[in-house]
């Protein structure tokens, strides 16, 4: 922190500075003055000053006081010396880069503001080499320049003081400047020096505490001198120096004596302690190293004692003392860099270093640094002078004002540009020749510097870049070629324009690209090769060729390939092909895709399927598995069970159903029939839905009712898998249950034939059993409908293939198709005949009500639920079943059609239904409106979602309206129920079952009788007058009362127009001379038929002066036509 804020205060003075110095002496006499000088510019234009860094030592500071003279006086610009001082040799690395923070070891915030420091000399960065191409490496926009040598170079050794030598050389003739003059084989060197122990502990560092515990060098040390008896081996394996007083470490020579050891000291932690370890065991220096625990005992020691030191050039701080280096073998580059150092040391590299940015900012004042150069005794000779005169400044002066000549050479030209500046006029115009120009200036974007010679020398000037390439930097010396997949169509181009999609450029250096071929592409802009061109989208590549994906079942998107679509990791990854959900295809044919009804097919890559399943549409299940709709489950033993009992349960139902369902017609219903025929009514509903569902599969919502698949004998969720795996078998299993089903009822019924029943009077009757037949022929026609259709309802895959719409993994046209056409048709041929069988009982009922009650009886199950006048309805809820399914046969590849002919089917129904009102009670006919019109709601929901993903609010929207469906069912079924048990439990029944519209009998006979009575004053003219003033539907109403009631009494009609119906006449066949004398007593005629006569008149004569049978007292007769009790 303390730093930074120096630093700022630094800056602050030297913001002034300008100012305080103006009008202060020049050293040179043609110096260029304080008010004249420039400044450079900062990134946002503002003035700054060029920033000289000055090393922490003294040649570096006498070389940066200089540098500012001569860059002030004789280049004309402001400069001044930074603060804080460089540290090591490294600062200028990092310090001419901007790194706010640069003397630190970590952290130095490089790359965050633009350097203040512009040039640094005697830069010791040959030590710091690797720190250097690593700044280079990270910041190449920021790294500093090296422009080369000092023109010396810093050397490091062990020196000797001249003093010592003079002596050893005057006493014995021994040279202490060369290192053989210190083996104690030949000479006694100690008598010139000191003891270790004159030197006290408290001037030297432990050995623990420096890089006698360095464990990489040391172990380099033992690697190569051997000498193991000078170091400890620590548990980990590591390697520390010996040091048997904790301070020095004794060489071999005088291990063993170490009063003969030469005291020999470096600094630092051990600067050079490795290389004069090894040259003390090498060539057998008595010497005991040191390390001084601070720089002032560095300094101290050599003047005080008689010592060997650490010590390099240039420097002034032994200067005085005129040491010379100890010659030791000459150097090895290859030994040291493996790490053996027992050879002199290579002289350091010292070099003149500047700021990435002063050549934009200030071209000459880079060129002047680079041509700066001194000698190292030049050096040497002006340290010492400093050191005598104490002034860095006066040396300065002196140096420059005796050594024009020198200075002046380096000084560039005005129009001897540099490479990266060209020629320009006084505007700063760029110009071609010299002699338009007056000065150099920095080259543009889109131009390079271009050297050329004339009369006056060699210079550059900046042309524009040739088409082909570019230069997008100021302070080029060339242009770049525009790299592959880029190219430049103009001249001076500051940057490259890449490649168009599906377009490419293989070639650098060029003026246009590449087209790619038909049908293909590139992912992205510049291209490089012709292989870049991929498929577009929607296609894909196939056996080297682009073919076309089918967009409704195929995500393809640019660069789609056979094998990125075989190895498809679901349908999320947009950028790489996969099938669609919904949709299946063969890994052998991945393109030839099929649609699935089910939910079972995940997309994403071919033959993908969910829940365990298999095959086409991933409808199958594996042997042993079953499914309905949803995954897959192991077949258990439970299923066959299930399916015993199922059979068993339908032997019982068929017996039983003989005996409860009643030959019967009672035109008027019970509350226990009334809520029978409310279950009939539900299960019809849910029937035809399940026949929706069935039929049409996913996609509409009716999924919802999947529960009612039973009903219509869908039976792949009761495991019918389990007992005929494959799909034919299940399909003729089912089939076959209708023909099992009359051969069980007529098995039965020739059993109940034997002596043996009839001795035990179970004989079956023929028209009942009929009439059993029937029954469930007519439960379960819209099952047989359509199962009987499946095999003929074919849809269109998008591969062209047709498949069964129920079985989906059925292709038509195969053989197992086949098959199943031949059992559907046999089926169908059943259901036609069926059908036809009741259009002719249905046409025969009413003349069968009057005349064949044993034939009425074997058709009940087709009018019984009805009213007499609408007994046909039956055979028209028949025909609806058929009608569902046609729709899949006209249009199986159109969802919306589908379901716009199936709502126009239940449109027909409904219509019908609301306008006959077929059923025996109001009850039953609101029932079956309200719930026929709930499921034409939830249809028309669903058309909307048919073709497409449905609307979050339709769906709300669908499963309301469906729900809504099932309640309304419920709510009719419950009531329904409760009325009958209501009615059980008091013998009444619940007035709004009838919608409040029960009449009395009392109630019809009192008003009959009062109409008889006003009518007997009217003649037959004013009868016809009054009742053609009724409206239409009074004279309907009108009509089928007096039908109802000439039919119960057994009078024949004489209303012309009457219509036909279920005939309940009061009296049966044995009781014609009640009926005669009943009718004499009414005062009229009885026809030999027993029919009495029709008519208005007819009926009310006979409520004159007699009663009228009750209504109330109906019962049948043992032939099965009801009667009205006398």
């Amino acid at each position: 922190m303390f730093q930074r804020v120096g630093m700022a205060i630094g800056w602050l003075l030297l913001g002034v500075l300008p100012f305080i110095a103006a009008g202060s002496p020049l050293c040179l006499a043609d110096g260029i003055p304080e008010e004249e000088r420039a400044f450079l510019k900062d990134s946002q234009g503002n003035d700054m000053p060029v920033g000289i860094l000055e090393l922490n030592w003294p040649s570096a500071g006498l070389l940066a006081e200089l540098a500012k003279l001569l860059i002030k006086e004789v280049l004309g610009f402001h400069a001044e010396i930074g603060e804080p001082l460089g540290a090591s040799g490294a600062a200028p690395i990092y310090a001419l880069a901007g790194c706010r923070n640069f003397n630190a070891a970590n952290d130095k915030q490089c790359g965050e503001t633009e350097p203040v420091m512009h040039v640094s000399l005697d830069s010791w960065i040959g030590s710091y080499s690797s720190a250097y191409e690593q700044m280079k490496a990270d910041y190449p926009d920021i790294a500093p320049l090296d422009l080369g040598d000092m023109g010396y170079s810093g050397e490091e050794s062990v020196y000797v003081h001249t003093n010592l030598l003079q002596e050893a050389y005057e006493n014995e003739g021994l040279a202490l400047e060369f290192y053989k003059s210190y083996n104690v084989s030949h000479h006694h060197a100690k008598q010139y020096f000191s003891s270790t122990s004159d030197i006290p502990f408290g001037a030297l560092s432990r050995c623990n505490a420096t890089d006698f515990s360095n464990a990489q060098r040391m172990s380099d040390f033992v690697k190569y001198s051997f000498d193991y008896d000078g170091v400890d081996q620590q548990g980990n394996g590591d390697y520390v120096a010996r040091c048997p007083d904790g301070h020095w470490w004794p060489a071999p020579a005088c291990r063993q004596n170490p009063s003969e050891c030469i005291p020999l000291i470096t600094a630092g932690t051990g600067w050079k302690l490795q290389a004069i370890m090894q040259w003390a065991v090498a060539y057998g220096l008595p010497a005991a190293v040191g390390i001084t625990a601070s720089w002032g005992d560095y300094v101290a020691l050599p003047r005080a004692h008689r010592v060997l030191h650490y010590w390099w050039v240039p420097d002034s701080t032994f200067i005085d003392l005129g040491p010379q280096p100890i010659g030791m073998p000459r150097h090895s580059a290859l030994e040291w860099s493996m790490g053996d150092k027992k050879t002199s040391a290579v002289g350091s590299y010292v070099a003149k270093m500047v700021s990435q940015d002063l050549s934009s900012k200030a071209r000459t004042i880079q060129e002047f640094v680079s041509q700066i150069t001194f000698e190292l005794k030049e050096i040497m000779d002006l340290l010492l002078e400093v050191q005598t005169e104490g002034s860095r400044y006066n040396v300065s002066c002196a140096w420059a004002r005796q050594n024009v000549a020198r200075w002046t050479a380096w000084v560039p030209v005005s129009t001897n540009c540099y490479e990266g500046f060209g020629l320009a006029d006084d505007q700063g115009v760029h110009v071609q020749t010299r002699a338009a120009a007056s000065a150099c200036a920095v080259c543009p974007e889109g131009t390079f510097s271009e050297e050329f010679a004339d009369n006056t020398g060699k210079t550059y000037r900046c042309s524009a870049c040739p088409s082909g390439t570019y230069q997008d930097k100021v302070f080029s010396s060339s242009c770049k070629p525009c790299s592959r997949g880029t190219y430049s169509d103009t001249v001076g181009s500051k940057e490259c324009k890449p490649c168009d999609v599906a377009f490419y450029q293989g070639l650098e250096q060029q003026m246009s690209c590449m087209a790619c071929p038909a049908d293909r592409t590139t992912r992205l802009l510049a291209a490089t090769r012709e292989e870049d061109c991929v498929c577009k989208a929607k296609f894909i590549e196939r056996e080297g060729q682009c073919v076309s994906c089918d967009e409704e079942t195929l995500w393809c998107p640019v660069g789609s390939t056979i094998s990125k679509l075989q190895g498809a990791n679901g349908t999320d990854d947009a950028a790489n092909p996969h099938i669609l959900e919904g949709y299946f295809s063969y890994p052998e044919e991945p393109l030839a895709t099929y649609k699935c009804r089910d939910a079972m097919c995940p997309g994403g890559a071919p033959g993908s399927c969910l829940g365990g399943k298999e095959g086409l549409t991933c409808r199958r299940c594996p042997v042993g598995e079953f499914a309905s709709s949803g995954p897959c489950q192991t077949c258990g033993d439970y299923v066959a069970v299930l399916w015993l009992l199922g059979l068993i349960a339908l032997v019982v139902a068929i017996t039983g159903s003989y005996y409860v369902f009643s030959p019967r017609y009672v035109p008027k219903a019970s509350p226990m029939f009334r809520a029978q025929v409310s279950g009939d009514i539900a299960v019809m509903v849910l029937q035809n839905v399940a026949v929706l569902q069935v039929v049409w599969g996913s996609g509409s919502g009716l999924e919802f009712f999947a529960f009612t698949s039973f009903l219509v004998l869908d039976l792949d969720g009761a495991g019918i898998a389990c007992i005929w795996p494959a799909t034919t078998a299940q399909f003729a299993g089912v089939v076959s249950l209708w023909p099992i089903i009359l051969l069980l009822i007529l098995s039965i019924y020739l059993c109940s034939r034997l002596p043996f029943c009839r001795r035990h009077q179970i004989t079956w009757m023929s028209e009942r059993t009929i009439g059993l037949a029937g029954k469930f022929m007519q439960v379960g026609f819209t099952s047989m409908a359509n199962l009987a259709l499946m095999p003929f309802v074919c849809f269109r895959h998008p591969n062209g293939a047709y498949s069964m719409l129920k079985y989906s993994n059925i292709l038509c046209g195969s053989v197992e198709h086949a098959v199943m056409e031949v059992f559907g048709g046999c089926l169908l041929a059943l259901g036609l005949s069926f059908l036809a069988m009741c259009t002719v009982w249905t046409i025969m009922a009413p003349k069968w009500s009057s005349t064949s009650a044993g034939k009425l009886g074997q058709v009940n199950f087709l009018i019984r639920r009805f009213q007499p006048n609408t007994w046909w309805f039956g055979l028209f809820l028949l025909a609806r079943g058929p009608l569902l399914s046609l729709p899949t046969i006209l249009a199986p590849d159109s969802s919306s059609l589908q379901l716009s002919m199936m709502l126009m089917v239940l449109m027909v129904s409904l219509c019908v239904q609301a306008t006959v009102q077929p059923w025996q009670t109001p009850w039953l006919n609101l029932a079956d409106t309200t719930a026929v019109a709930a499921l034409l709601c939830v249809l028309a929901v669903s058309l909307g979602c048919a073709d497409g993903e449905c609307d979050p609010a339709m769906e709300t929207l669908w499963m309301v309206l469906a729900v809504s469906l099932l309640l309304i069912l419920a709510f009719f079924l419950l009531m329904s129920w409760i009325g009958a048990l209501y009615s059980k439990a008091t013998g009444k029944d619940l007035p709004f079952l009838n919608l409040y519209k029960t009449v009395q009998p009392e109630t019809i006979v009192e008003g009959l009788q009062n109409l008889a009575k006003k009518l007997s004053s009217q003649d037959q003219e004013q009868l016809k007058k009054a009742v053609a003033s009724l409206c239409f539907y009074d004279l309907q109403c009108a009509r089928l009362s007096i039908q109802a009631l000439q039919e119960c009494w057994g009078i024949e009609a004489t209303c012309g127009g009457l219509s036909r119906r279920i005939s309940c006449p009061v009296f049966d066949e044995c009781e014609t001379g009640q009926a005669a004398q009943f009718a004499n007593d009414m005062g009229t005629k009885v026809p030999e038929e027993g029919v009495a006569a029709s008519g208005i008149s007819t009926v009310l004569e006979s409520t004159v002066s007699q009663e009228m049978p009750a209504l109330s007292e109906q019962r049948p007769n043992e032939a099965g036509i009801v009667q009205c009790e006398l």
